[in-house]
């Protein structure tokens, strides 16, 4: 959702929150809603990957055994009355919470004409609005990158969930006549298959991101080029409204990195057991550049497929989620586990 339009957006939110619970649905929405779903579901499990990914769903969430068999049929038989119900019992907008994540400079002024606000970094943390203005104001300096240390390499991961394998992920890095092709290969289940190709000069200047594939069915392209300090080119990505392409045409700062390329610099990073790296990352998809930290919090033997590695535990803030890398305490400084905050997904190097 655009940043211009939240507000109105979530005025007529809360209208339709109240109006679902205290009228009935139409007869033709109902219809038209339930056909869709009805008519829909097949293609959800076209694959066995998809009917794989359904049953895992079905066991997480405890469902009976003929959930899927008969979902159909039940959907069909949703009546106006029994959806006015089911939004009387659980939906009540009074006590709505809504968490809205985006430039809280711009949205903050229009929210509070709503509804009281309250204001949190990335990692929960509460800010002021006087805090607002510095983050806006702040923009981070080029890392200080030791580039002997960025050397050809490549790493296979398995993408974890709750313990059970779900996918992999190939991430190599290679020299180029013109610097470094960075590229990883990504498939979870039937949700995610992703290919993502960045190169980057040998001093680490942003040359182009290209990436393909498909998110939940939906297929995802990003085409950017990075020349005279600006990233142009397009981004047609999913979201819950279908398909969304954006041009992305940005200024960037000295020293900003594609977030696509922030685990390939990560052996060039300067560690410590008390470091911490600001920079600037660029989203292709958000058009956007955002300051982003990685600051290591810890040490700890860490036990991978690959072995059992001495790492740093380091929080990367500034991105969609917070993430916690666990990096080798000693050169070559290779990722071994990544953790997403907030899911069971947990990425760990098995060689």
């Amino acid at each position: 959702m655009r940043t211009e339009v939240a507000d109105s957006a979530l005025v007529e939110l809360l209208a339709q929150l109240r109006r679902i619970g205290s009228e009935p649905v139409p007869p033709a929405e109902l219809d038209a809603a339930k056909s869709a779903l009805v008519g829909s579901f097949p293609l959800s499990i076209e694959t066995a990957g998809e009917v794989a990914s359904q049953v895992a769903m079905m066991k997480l969430y405890g469902l009976p055994a003929d959930y899927l068999r008969t979902y159909r049929t039940r959907l069909a038989a949703v009546s106006a009355a029994q959806a006015l119900a089911a939004a009387k019992s659980t939906i009540r907008p009074s006590q709505t919470l809504v968490v809205v994540v985006g430039d809280a400079a711009k949205l903050y002024p229009k929210l509070q004409k709503i509804a009281p606000v309250t204001l949190v970094d990335v990692e929960g943390k509460p800010m002021s609005p006087s805090d607002l203005e510095a983050k806006a104001a702040a923009v981070a300096a080029p890392l200080d990158l030791d580039l002997s240390k960025l050397v050809a390499r490549t790493d296979s991961f398995a993408v974890m969930v709750q313990g059970n394998p779900l996918g992999y992920t190939r991430r190599a890095l290679e020299k180029t006549p013109a610097g470094f092709r960075y590229t990883d290969q990504t498939q979870i289940a039937a949700f995610v298959q992703q290919s993502s190709e960045v190169t980057f000069s040998d001093k680490v200047e942003m040359q182009a991101l290209k990436q393909t594939g498909k998110v939940q069915g939906q297929e995802m392209k990003v085409d950017v080029d990075y020349a005279g300090g600006r990233a142009k080119g397009s981004a047609s990505v999913p979201s819950p409204q279908g398909l969304k392409t954006t041009a992305v045409d940005a200024a960037l700062p000295a020293g900003a990195i594609d977030d696509n390329a922030v685990q390939a610099i990560v052996p060039a990073l300067k560690w410590s057991p008390a470091a911490k790296f600001t920079f600037n990352i660029f989203s292709a998809s958000k058009n956007a550049v955002r300051p982003a930290t990685l600051a290591v919090t810890g040490t700890e033997k860490v036990t991978v497929p690959a072995g059992t590695f001495d790492a740093y535990r380091a929080e990367l803030t500034g991105g969609d989620q917070p993430v916690t890398m666990y990096v080798t305490s000693a050169a070559p400084y290779r990722v071994v586990k990544i953790a997403v905050a907030g899911t069971p997904l947990e990425i760990v190097l098995v060689k």
